[in-house]
């Protein structure tokens, strides 16, 4: 949602090319921070690396300790290096790290190409 709400803002501040630069400068900082945590989580699905050894919660703010304690015992364990669910051979991670890559690459270019100096 950032994402869309910071190109909308550049392309509505086109007259103030400095302000616009700074707006797709940031949203490559964005996909490319999105695309590190889901390379991440990739490199755990595929065992490449170790990752944390809890993966799922819930909130626990509002709750009395017999509550929570039930609500423990009765969460099923998620595991962070199994895939869930696959498209092609990949991931929610791998597509979203694969998608995050290129549309940083994408505005990259449109600003080497596309903003005057």
């Amino acid at each position: 949602w950032g994402l869309i709400a910071l190109s909308c803002l550049a392309l509505m501040l086109r007259q103030n090319p400095r302000l616009s630069i700074l707006l797709f400068a940031c949203m490559i900082v964005i996909l490319l921070a999105g695309a590190s945590m889901a390379g991440y989580h990739v490199g755990v699905e595929w065992l490449w690396w170790k990752g944390p050894t809890t993966c799922s919660g819930f909130d626990a703010r509002n709750m009395d300790l017999a509550t929570l304690k039930a609500a423990i015992m009765a969460t099923p364990v998620v595991r962070c290096d199994e895939i869930v669910w696959d498209f092609l051979g990949l991931s929610m991670a791998g597509w979203n790290f694969i998608l995050s890559c290129g549309l940083a690459l994408f505005l990259g270019i449109f600003l080497r190409f596309h903003v005057k100096s």
